[in-house]
């Protein structure tokens, strides 16, 4: 071959070398990632049009346009950071409204399509979604690649035959490494959030309207059935929903949607907020993979705070709580970043919503503003003086008996204290169990120790909610327990220890990765620590374990002792053996709690969070991740989990049971309203939860869940005690109805029920002057007693479903399902 024929055939590869080149780095690159991306939302927009319209229920429209929304939401931020090179406005809010213009006019052009193709044709929208997708994918790439991405010197559009015109991107004239680690790494950051978010929703599953729900969505029905529901003593007696803007917001949503998808999405909603100020705050505190860490730890940690086990942060359920949260976390992401008056604006929200919630949170701010060395607005004799003069306006208004405050003196007297004693013994810190003290000693070690290796706003915030947390303890057993103030009582100032919570689970993040960085017995303090968190509320072991992370964390003589390699290596294959071990029991009592479950009993996805089997292994691979360094690009197996843990999260976040759901709609169960239509009143079901208001559409005579309320209205108080003493000592139901805390007997989930009833206990029931007008038990607890049929008139009912009770004396579990009732007449 000639040296001519030689040149040719290298300018000929270079020049189509080139022009694929040129050709991939124009607008046919932008086009095809732009595609590529919407392919992406596509997903995201048609998986949420088929699990909001199928699975949630809503209208197919509103549906379309919910998943619309998510999916433009993803394109964006791909497209400013991985797709288009050139931006042509400059003023980036003015560009992200100019992107969320031309995804209405899109979302509008959606809705018109979606329609008339499903109104003019036989397609479903289901298929007629396809071809409106496309249609749509066009007019809004074209107009957002030539009104926001294209070059200001162009003065002519793009169009789909310039697509194939090369031109040199601005990005490849850059420091290529760079801008590729860059988008590695927004990448990661995607693959990431898309699995903690199917974490946190796999973690908390939806279970109807139970627990504190079916007290704010009690209250609706009250409202909307005054004469019937709203007869309740709960309702009729009411002393705290003046506090909250909370039941209009959930009324405006089950006015809406009905009342189970209502609180399904107020429930769904409060989880998204929260976990979207978590990634706020965990974006404030640190840094890179430490944020994933934080995350991931405060997910799968146990979220349980205070005593008896009663409250949980984060709950999947229809309260103000959850949204209260999730605005103090908001909040203290913004006191992380500085803004600190900024951060006043969730702190309102979420004192609207659940003012006892925001009141710890309110006392950080105070207490970083007023007294924190570095980020206090005023010198330190002012702060003491603003606080001062702000402790004397309190106490000069419950002198003169200002609303509210004039609690604040009134001393509750011994017999609401026995009740409240008796009924909600989490309302005094002074009664938890030791267990309970354990675990939030363990947290506050931990928020101290993460102080010490922290800087900055991160320090300041840590140690303001290490001295909240522990005045709010003190306060609460000082002012409460000793002085029996009924305004402290109330306020809960114990609830201080849910902020406390939910940071030292940030904070264990946090030391896990530092104090392993640093070494030396730095890892020790690690270990220890690790030791502590896992047997938390076992005190024999745990505090040790505190005792020693403080010790080598804090006393310098520890702490710069020089550690054996043999003794580290024996600590940390404790603290692996023992991690093993505490994974292995969570996971065989998970297993022996499943084996013989029934019909109706909690989900397998409830009972992942319930034994916090996840706990140690996802917290051993977020601190092996954020301390390796693996090629950011290897995304194959991260993506794959992510995309697991999203479609888990979708298929079984509902673990609702069939009567669950029957219930929840509260549209009333005709058979047996027409066993109670004879006669009005209240019904006595003392297992019926949620069920008397939802199937019967009747007051409780009396029920667990009145008996929670009754430290805000003394009224209720009196008249729950005294029904409820009335059952107890005419032996028809077991002590737990007035103390259910009480540590007798097996560990139980089921609600007291009638039991063991004769004619003559029931005849005195009956003679009560307000006595119930009807009576509801399981059928085989009345067939175990002594009613004469010819007395009492009574007929049966069955439920559309079981529910389920375990029961577990520490070494076996025990089930017991429930479906048959009878339903017993009684006061005339």
């Amino acid at each position: 071959m000639s040296l001519e024929s030689e040149r040719q055939r290298a300018m000929f590869a270079v020049s189509r070398n080139s022009s694929f080149a040129g050709l991939w780095s124009g607008q046919l690159r932008q086009f095809v990632l732009y595609g590529a991306i919407s392919v992406a939302a596509l997903a995201v927009d048609y998986g949420l049009l088929i699990f909001l319209t199928e699975t949630i229920g809503l209208y197919y429209l509103l549906s379309a346009t919910i998943s619309f929304m998510a999916g433009m939401l993803l394109v964006y931020f791909a497209s400013v950071s991985y797709i288009f090179d050139e931006r042509r406005l400059g003023n980036r809010s003015l560009e992200l409204t100019s992107f969320v213009a031309i995804g209405v006019a899109g979302l509008v052009l959606n809705a018109l399509l979606l329609w008339a193709i499903t109104s003019g044709t036989p397609l479903g929208y289901q298929l007629a979604k396809l071809p409106t997708a496309g249609i749509v994918f066009l007019f809004n790439y074209l107009a957002r690649r030539n009104l926001l991405f294209s070059s200001e010197r162009s003065s002519k559009p793009t169009t789909l035959g310039h697509l194939i015109r090369p031109r040199r991107p601005a990005w490849l004239s850059r420091s290529g490494s760079a801008t590729e680690v860059e988008r590695s790494t927004v990448l990661m950051s995607a693959v990431a959030a898309v699995g903690v978010v199917g974490l946190w929703f796999l973690l908390h599953p939806y279970e109807g309207i139970i627990h504190d729900a079916r007290l704010y969505v009690g209250h609706v029905l009250a409202a909307s059935d005054p004469n019937r529901v709203g007869q309740d003593i709960m309702f009729v007696l009411d002393g705290q929903f003046g506090f909250t803007v909370f039941p209009a917001l959930l009324a405006g949503a089950i006015d809406t949607f009905g009342v189970s998808l209502g609180s399904k999405l107020i429930s769904l909603v409060g989880l998204l907020a929260w976990i979207g100020a978590l990634a706020c705050l965990a974006a404030s505190m640190a840094r890179g993979r430490e944020r994933l860490a934080i995350m991931l730890f405060v997910v799968v940690l146990p979220a349980s705070y205070g005593g008896f086990h009663v409250f949980q942060y984060a709950e999947a359920m229809a309260t103000p709580r959850v949204f209260s949260e999730a605005g103090v976390l908001l909040a203290f992401a913004l006191l992380c970043q500085g803004r600190k008056y900024w951060a006043l604006l969730p702190l309102v929200i979420a004192a609207l919503l659940h003012p006892i919630m925001a009141l710890p949170a309110l006392g950080v701010w105070a207490w970083l503003v007023l007294f924190d060395p570095e980020e206090r607005v005023v010198p330190l004799k002012a702060g003491l003086v603003i606080a001062g003069i702000g402790a004397a306006a309190v106490l000069l208004a419950a002198a003169f008996q200002g609303p509210l405050v004039e609690r604040l003196f009134v001393a509750v007297d011994p017999g609401l204290s026995e009740i409240l004693s008796a009924r909600t013994p989490d309302l005094f810190s002074a009664q938890w169990p030791v267990q309970d003290w354990s675990r939030v000693v363990v947290q506050m070690a931990t928020l101290a120790i993460a102080a010490r290796i922290v800087e900055g706003r991160v320090r300041s915030l840590f140690i303001a909610t290490l001295i909240i947390g522990v005045g709010g303890l003190v306060s609460v057993h000082v002012l409460g327990s000793l002085l029996g103030s009924l305004l402290a009582i109330q306020a809960q100032l114990w609830r201080s220890v849910w902020v406390v919570a939910v940071l030292s689970g940030a904070a264990l993040a946090i030391c896990g990765v530092r104090l392993w960085k640093q070494g030396g017995n730095a890892r020790i303090t690690l270990g220890s620590l690790l030791v502590a968190w896992l047997s938390a509320e076992t005190p024999e072991l745990a505090l040790p374990a505190v005792l020693a992370a403080m010790i080598f964390a804090f006393w310098p003589r520890v702490r710069d002792l020089r550690v054996e390699p043999k003794l580290m290596l024996a600590v940390w294959g404790f603290v692996g053996c023992y991690a093993l071990l505490i994974f292995g029991m969570r996971l065989y009592g998970l297993v022996s709690f499943a084996a013989d479950a029934p019909d109706g009993s909690p989900h397998l996805v409830s009972l992942l969070s319930m034994f916090a089997v996840l706990a140690v292994p996802v917290c051993a691979l977020a601190l092996a991740y954020a301390l390796s360094n693996p090629p950011e690009r290897r995304l194959v197996l991260p993506l794959g989990a992510s995309v697991v843990l999203g479609l888990l999260a979708l298929a079984f976040w509902d673990v609702r049971s069939e009567r669950t759901i029957v219930a929840d709609q509260a549209s009333g169960d005709p058979a047996l309203r027409a066993r109670l239509s004879s006669r009005s009143g209240d019904v006595l079901w003392l297992d019926g939860r949620f069920e008397t208001w939802s199937l019967a559409g009747r007051p409780n005579w009396i029920s667990t869940l009145q008996g929670s309320s009754a430290v805000f209205s003394r009224s209720l108080a009196d008249i729950w005690d005294r029904r409820s003493r009335f059952l107890t000592d005419l032996g028809v139901v077991d002590h737990r109805l007035r103390t259910p805390f009480a540590v007798e007997g097996p560990t139980t989930n089921d609600e007291p029920s009638l039991r063991e009833l004769t004619d003559t206990k029931l005849a005195r029931l009956c003679a009560l002057p307000d006595a119930p007008a009807w009576l509801i038990m399981p059928a085989s607890a009345f067939a175990s007693g002594e009613v004469s049929a010819e007395r009492w008139p009574v007929t049966s009912w069955r439920a559309v479903g079981p529910v389920t009770s375990f029961a577990w004396d520490g070494k076996a579990v025990s089930w017991t399902a429930t479906q048959n009732y009878v339903v017993i007449p009684c006061a005339s």
